[in-house]
């Protein structure tokens, strides 16, 4: 019985592995400016702990990043670029949730006023992986 527990575990533990690194890939936000034009936002988050923000989606990264996650709890905070936000008391702390090809940030605190929308949530649609 005691095989057959550990069997069971070993063979669902890729789905937890998946399940903790779901949040990796390319995802893609759109937003209305405050002229009213349309833009779009490309957030890239890799595995070893850092991301990339590319506004425009024109192959130019105007931020760069590091994140930790700790359940569905994402902290992320700018390390470099001409939009960062660099600060120790800078950092943002968010929930993320992913499903069906949406990733959701929540904003739960975030010591820069500028990062995030207005309404505290970002839905950004997969873009890549």
């Amino acid at each position: 019985m005691q095989h057959l527990k550990l069997l069971v575990l070993a063979l669902l533990f890729p789905l937890f592995t998946y399940a903790q690194d779901d949040h990796i890939g390319d995802w893609k936000i759109d937003y209305t400016d405050e002229n009213g034009m349309m833009q779009s936002t490309k957030l890239s988050i890799a595995s070893n702990g850092t991301y990339t923000i590319d506004f425009g989606m024109n192959s130019n990264i105007e931020v760069k990043g590091n994140y930790e996650m700790a359940d569905d709890k994402m902290t992320i905070w700018d390390t470099e670029g001409e939009y960062a936000c660099i600060g120790e008391d800078k950092k943002g702390v968010y929930r993320v949730s992913v499903s069906s090809g949406s990733l959701t940030m929540t904003r739960i605190s975030d010591g820069c006023p500028q990062r995030g929308s207005p309404e505290g949530i970002m839905t950004f649609q997969r873009i890549g992986s």
